[in-house]
């Protein structure tokens, strides 16, 4: 199994990291969700999310 990163997804990580990868405990559940739909559409197809309630 190889376990190198595509180039481009290398130097993608790489600023990721160079940019202090905050911590999922450090950020706000707002911040956490705002970053999961960011993310969720490189998996294709998503499921809608409703209303959120506090």
């Amino acid at each position: 199994m190889d376990t190198q990163l595509e180039p481009a997804i290398a130097a993608m990580v790489a600023e990721f990291i160079a940019a202090g990868r905050p911590k999922a405990s450090s950020l706000s559940w707002q911040e956490r969700r705002e970053g999961y739909l960011a993310s969720a559409i490189l998996g294709g197809e998503r499921e809608e999310v409703g209303a959120v309630e506090e």
